[in-house]
């Protein structure tokens, strides 16, 4: 069983957990959370829940053109897009994780590498296609680097930006990994 909050929990004055596809408890805000002992980690690790995403391509003589539309190409609505350019080679960014944001990272020109930490496992991506980007989820650490010259990374989330949101330490984000690992583990 895994316990996630439904999409509009926030917006209601309820907050839904779906337990499994046949379930839904209700549980009225300040009403006692549920234990969370009693609540198996799901199955697979938390990078497992990270994956590439390929966006099609229009191939003109002209050039290519490849669109991105929210809950079609990516699998949120939109809620923010930013850029990172005019990085030095040996720059690093990120270093940060996320509590709810999902992100999708893009290799606009050139490339970079993504290294992803979810407390137990590592692994990095290499982004160097326009038309594929790499899905990122809560609750793993982030860090950018070995970019190359003139590269350009788009990020496409579905949140707006919320400073609370963020973890910032990277022992303070294994400690919290680690002492909610369900948490850690909702999609």
């Amino acid at each position: 069983m895994v316990v996630v909050p439904t999409e509009n929990a926030r917006a209601k004055s309820a907050c839904h957990f779906r337990l499994s596809e046949e379930f839904i408890v209700h549980t009225v805000l300040g009403a006692p959370a549920p234990i969370r002992r009693s609540i198996p980690r799901p199955s697979g690790q938390p990078l497992d829940r990270c994956h590439w995403t390929d966006f099609p391509v229009m191939h003109d003589t002209r050039g290519n053109l490849t669109v991105i539309e929210g809950s079609r190409q990516v699998p949120f609505e939109i809620k923010r897009m930013y850029f990172l350019y005019d990085i030095p080679s040996q720059a690093a960014r990120g270093g940060h994780a996320h509590r709810a944001l999902t992100q999708v990272f893009i290799a606009m020109s050139g490339s970079f590498d993504l290294h992803l930490d979810d407390g137990t496992g590592q692994r990095t991506i290499h982004l160097s296609r326009a038309n594929r980007g790499y899905l990122v989820r809560p609750w793993i650490w982030r860090t950018l680097d070995n970019f190359s010259g003139n590269s350009v990374c788009l990020v496409i989330t579905d949140q707006f930006y919320d400073e609370a949101d963020y973890i910032r330490d990277h022992d303070d984000f294994r400690q919290l990994v680690h002492a909610h690992p369900v948490a850690a583990s909702r999609p």
